[in-house]
């Protein structure tokens, strides 16, 4: 399976419709970890191919009926998204890493911060893509995409963390060029 992880887009449905226009087919599904999840169907309105998507609320959405976090199943692994406002406290990624626990998840996508990470703390995989309209960080718009073997294959775990439960295959992408010709540069955070 293949995710496309977006994160608080706050409105910006042009750069999420670019990023779609190039991976909305190539993608199993959308996970957007809040703060604009109503801009997917601004993507969609704009002509961009839409996979299933995954959008959690975020403290800037409006739009009551998303849910503040939910578990994605790929197969027996199990994913938390969540914004994360409510869950990061004072830069710390306890009461983050402890939902995922509690909830049997592998990884947590979440955003919030604006701001790219990828760390993996014990079995647990965090990834926030960033922001795909305001970013807060050296890079531009950016969003993740995450590769996720199937349970039968021989995964060779998370780059850098050797005997992870998750397997996953993550790569960051900043967005360069213009809406109608988007170019990704690729990343590490």
């Amino acid at each position: 399976m293949r995710f496309l992880i977006v994160s608080d887009t706050h409105g910006d449905a042009r750069n999420l419709s670019a990023v779609l226009s190039v991976l909305g087919r190539a993608v199993d599904g959308i996970i957007h970890c809040g703060d604009g999840s109503t801009d997917l169907a601004g993507a969609m309105h704009l002509g961009a191919p839409m996979p299933p998507a995954y959008p959690v609320k975020g403290n800037a959405d409006s739009l009551h009926t998303l849910p503040a976090q939910l578990i994605v199943c790929a197969g027996k692994r199990r994913i938390l998204v969540a914004h994360g406002h409510r869950l990061l406290r004072d830069s710390s990624m306890t009461p983050l890493l402890d939902e995922a626990k509690r909830n049997q998840a592998c990884a947590c996508f979440f955003g919030h911060t604006h701001i790219p990470c990828y760390k993996s703390v014990g079995r647990i995989l965090l990834v926030n893509p960033g922001s795909l309209s305001k970013p807060r960080s050296a890079w531009g718009p950016s969003f993740a995409v995450v590769e996720i073997p199937d349970e039968g294959s021989n995964s060779p775990g998370i780059a850098g963390s050797p005997g992870s439960k998750c397997g996953f295959d993550v790569k960051f992408y900043e967005l360069k060029g213009t809406y109608a010709k988007p170019r990704f540069h690729a990343f590490r955070p």
